[in-house]
Formats: C-alpha cells, sequence, structure tokens
C-alpha cells in the first residue's frame, strides 16, 4: 500500500481516512507541505524542478485535486498524525 500524501510505500493497512473527514481537514487549513518534516514524493520533487515550480504553488494543486477527489484516503504513521 502506498500513502495519498506522502507515497511511503507500507506493508500493513495503514490508517483509513473517509473522503468527507480529509476534506473538512483540507478546509481547516491541513497542507502536507507545511507539516515538519514532510519530504515531497521524488516525484513531486522532479515537477517541481522541471517546472519552476514553489512549494506553495504545488500545494495549491494539491489542495485542487484534493477537493475533487471522490475517494477515502489511506496515510502511512508518519502521516496520519498531522490531520
Amino acid at each position: 500500500m502506498k500513502c495519498d500524501i506522502c507515497s511511503t510505500v507500507f506493508s500493513d493497512a495503514g490508517h483509513r481516512i473517509g473522503n468527507s473527514e480529509f476534506k473538512t481537514a483540507i478546509s481547516g487549513g491541513f497542507n502536507p507541505y507545511e507539516v515538519a518534516g514532510f519530504q515531497l514524493p521524488k516525484s513531486m520533487l522532479a515537477m517541481q524542478v522541471a517546472m519552476g515550480m514553489s512549494k506553495s504553488e504545488l500545494a495549491v494543486g494539491w489542495r485542487t485535486r484534493a477537493l475533487q477527489d471522490t475517494t477515502d484516503w489511506v496515510l502511512c504513521d508518519a502521516c496520519h498524525p498531522n490531520i
């Protein structure tokens, strides 16, 4: 399984967060780019560098996509406490 925020691969079931609960957290200000110790997944870092985007631009794009998502979220042990 892979964390829907940081893309860390893990073998257990992770922490399932309902879609509406996750959207409430986002609307309340949750932003993974502002979490202490958050590391961009390599794919996001590559996109940031290739497109010359700032972290704040990535965060806006992430928020827009996350609020449009209709599925539940699965988080790793490191990301889950931040919700």
